[in-house]
């Protein structure tokens, strides 16, 4: 089995574990985090403790009222 079938095997059943629903709210996930969901697609796990895949524009949206509270409490 080559690299490119394990990894998109791997992808596969990453994908298969997430519901896609379009996003609500905007969640607060550290930078680093954030960008490795963009460009390679990885889950990513929120202050709240939601965890999905970024594909939108968080700007567009109103910002998690846990990831908010949660971020009020490391402030």
């Amino acid at each position: 089995m080559t690299f490119t079938e394990v990894v998109s095997e791997i992808i596969e059943d990453v994908v298969e574990e997430f519901d896609f629903e379009e996003p609500s709210v905007a969640h607060i996930v550290p930078k680093d985090d954030i960008m490795n969901g963009y460009i390679n697609g990885v889950p990513v796990l929120a202050l709240c403790g939601t965890r999905f895949i970024p594909t939108r524009d968080p700007n567009k949206f109103p910002l998690c009222q846990g990831c908010k509270e949660r971020l009020g409490e490391f402030l």
